[in-house]
């Protein structure tokens, strides 16, 4: 699942815009221990500094700002991801 959403944003941090080549994380807009789900629309391409400065706050909160608004994928997105996935391992 976290490899469809890095695929989907492009392996962008939608905070910062920082290309997530080998400092990727999910961050989970709305954190799950405040009712936030595994969902598409709530969970994007995070960098590890900003995912850290974000914590448990939603962006707001944060004084942060989401580049684009999450949405859920297409199926040919999540098969090009995952054939991509696989290659680099």
């Amino acid at each position: 699942f976290p490899v469809t959403i890095l695929g989907r944003d492009k392996y962008v941090c939608q905070y910062c815009g920082m290309d997530l080549e080998n400092n990727a994380t999910v961050d989970h807009i709305v954190p799950r221990h405040r009712g936030g789900s595994n969902s598409w629309v709530n969970m994007v391409a995070c960098c590890r500094d900003c995912n850290l400065a974000k914590g448990n706050k939603t962006p707001k909160e944060a004084g942060m700002i989401l580049r684009t608004k999450p949405k859920e994928p297409t199926k040919n997105l999540i098969f090009e991801d995952a054939i991509q996935f696989f290659l680099r391992i």
